[in-house]
């Protein structure tokens, strides 16, 4: 994925609000971090983006019954056959179930279906990097992007290895910086509509652009009684 340095949304706000992004204080970082998630939660849904899109070949030994597994978010289509190699792969009728584990239930018998599925959206909620001991799946700010620890740190330092970058694809660049700052603006009591029109327009060159230059194009799923 060509994921973006969050640090250079955070830097974008700052300026268009006319901060010192040099001298930007703690609670500024807080807010642009917590209503970067609010505009993740409205870009990651909006198209079938290939930085977030997966397909993965599930199996299971009671029939008809399929684990999602916990980075699997929205699910997309079930398919007989892995789409990406198969032009034949026929688009499978399916449920979704949720009692604390997640399933698919199809019909047939199957024992292996293809889910195409959304990436889990990750919320941002790391603090900044102190030299500290972390236990698993915490999450920092460091170097400009958010980080999840993979294992357990010992606090000798920022270990590349041991954490994992949180990806954010970078074609929302323009998207989270002005609509962070129209959040921010809403916050502080001077809400801008000009400003989340501006937002809405350049997730809307994104959509335009996937669908006119890079030719992804999905067919309408229609429901039939």
């Amino acid at each position: 994925m060509l994921a973006l340095d969050f640090g250079t949304v955070l830097y974008g706000v700052a300026q268009l609000a006319g901060l010192d992004r040099d001298n930007l204080p703690d609670h500024f970082f807080k807010q642009v971090r917590d209503l970067a998630n609010r505009r993740l939660a409205i870009a990651y849904p909006s198209a079938a983006w290939p930085e977030l899109v997966r397909v993965a070949a599930l199996t299971t030994a009671t029939a008809d019954k399929f684990t999602l597994t916990s980075g699997m978010g929205e699910i997309i289509e079930v398919y007989d056959k892995d789409p990406l190699l198969n032009i034949d792969a026929v688009p499978q009728t399916y449920r979704l179930y949720d009692d604390g584990t997640r399933y698919i239930y199809t019909r047939g018998s199957k024992k292996t279906v293809y889910v195409e599925y959304r990436k889990a959206r990750a919320d941002l909620t790391g603090d900044v990097y102190v030299e500290a001991s972390y236990p698993p799946n915490s999450q920092v700010y460091s170097s400009k992007n958010f980080y999840t620890a993979n294992t357990g740190t010992d606090g000798n330092g920022f270990v590349d290895t041991e954490w994992d970058k949180v990806e954010i694809p970078t074609r929302f660049l323009g998207y989270l910086t002005q609509g962070i700052f129209t959040d921010y603006l809403t916050a502080n009591g001077t809400p801008a509509e000009m400003e989340e029109q501006k937002a809405e327009g350049l997730l809307s060159l994104e959509l335009d652009s996937l669908i006119r230059e890079e030719g992804q194009v999905r067919k309408v799923k229609v429901t039939t009684y």
